[in-house]
């Protein structure tokens, strides 16, 4: 599996070798350097297999990378930086702030 970052349509793509979607990940990209994590999915058959994960982590280095701030708006990214807070307290954003 690779991720595709797609800066043009604001998403990063989960492709398999063959190059098939397997999932995504889009943000918007707002003032101030904020990135707005809105929608993470992935392919029920292949659900379970770290994809979101790897998603996640790829906006999280594109977010550190250019100094952004990532506010999750999409429940799955939101469940992941609340479950792991000291792992990504560099670059989320409390809605509000």
């Amino acid at each position: 599996m690779k991720i595709e970052h797609d800066e043009e349509a604001s998403r990063f793509l989960a492709k398999n070798d063959e190059g098939k979607q397997l999932g995504l990940l889009e943000y918007i990209r707002a003032e101030g350097n904020e990135l707005y994590a809105t929608h993470t999915e992935v392919r029920p058959q292949h659900e379970g297999k770290g994809i979101a994960s790897s998603l996640v982590d790829a906006l999280v280095e594109y977010a550190e990378k250019t100094g952004a701030t990532i506010v999750p708006m999409c429940p799955y990214v939101l469940a992941r930086f609340r479950k792991n807070p000291e792992k990504y307290a560099n670059v989320m954003k409390h809605r509000g702030e």
